[in-house]
């Protein structure tokens, strides 16, 4: 397994560091949004970087910073900034040995942080063969994908036309009950119009996640009240709403997918009398 190091990155650049997040962010790693604070991180974490070129999580909390307040390409110049520097310490390593970046190594963290929120932006931005790239790099580093790539590698697949890939992604997860993995690998044989093994994923997904199916079969649709959608409850209502928001238009797209999954429940209720 490969670790990343970065040289010259003393105890006192991570009490800065720590300080400048304490200042301008929350415990679940979102910006705050007051300005005189965000500005004093800000201020502090330039100074970080200045003092140390290589700090990647730096630039990477700084990209954060720059996207929460409307600074969206200084945000990405950032995180190329701060994956490229990744890049040049492990790619000539990692390509020649094969080996894998796991994040359970906590100095890994940085880069594959920087890293996903670079695919992130291409991804906004609809340059889904740039994002791919990205994604697919990171699950080749990092198989066991604590960061939850799988689930956005489906929606660039997706929004590429690439249901075979969608199938051969959720091949490697096979017990896998994220809600992308499991509906993803729903539409995606709809697509190639494989409608048998089609019924038996539904099935399957139907029994982990019948909210997400409910869902795609209302002809309307309504946000729940009072969803907080920061704290997703695995099967919940709120989850299949988001569900439908990131993926609906990819299932109004593909001719007869929803009336798949309409008909899909018409028949569970009707099986129940």
């Amino acid at each position: 397994m490969l670790t990343f190091e970065a040289p010259g990155i003393d105890i006192p650049a991570l009490d800065a560091f720590d300080e400048a997040l304490e200042i301008g962010f929350t415990d679940f790693d979102g910006i705050l949004h007051d300005p005189a604070k965000l500005k004093d991180a800000e201020r502090k974490l330039r100074l970080l970087i200045f003092q140390h070129p290589e700090f990647i999580d730096a630039y990477h909390h700084l990209a954060m910073i720059c996207e929460g307040t409307g600074r969206l390409d200084e945000a990405q110049t950032l995180w190329e900034k701060a994956t490229n520097i990744g890049m040049l310490k492990i790619v000539e390593q990692f390509c020649a040995s094969g080996n894998t970046l796991k994040w359970g190594w906590l100095d890994n963290r940085p880069f594959l942080r920087a890293l996903s929120s670079l695919g992130l932006q291409y991804k906004k931005w609809g340059s889904q063969a740039q994002a791919i790239g990205i994604f697919e790099t990171i699950l080749n580093a990092n198989p066991n994908d604590n960061q939850g790539i799988r689930s956005l590698l489906v929606e660039s697949y997706f929004a590429s036309d690439s249901p075979e890939k969608v199938l051969r992604l959720c091949m490697k997860f096979p017990d896998d009950t994220d809600e992308n993995i499991m509906y993803g690998k729903v539409l995606a044989l709809l697509k190639i119009d494989k409608k048998g093994k089609a019924t038996k994923a539904l099935e399957e997904a139907f029994r982990y996640l019948p909210n997400i199916a409910r869902e795609l079969a209302k002809k309307t649709h309504r946000r729940p009240a009072g969803m907080e959608s920061r704290w997703l409850t695995q099967g919940s209502t709120d989850q299949a709403f988001i569900y439908w928001e990131r993926q609906g238009k990819v299932w109004q797209n593909a001719p007869g997918a929803l009336e798949f999954v309409r008909d899909f429940i018409q028949n569970k209720k009707a099986a129940k009398g």
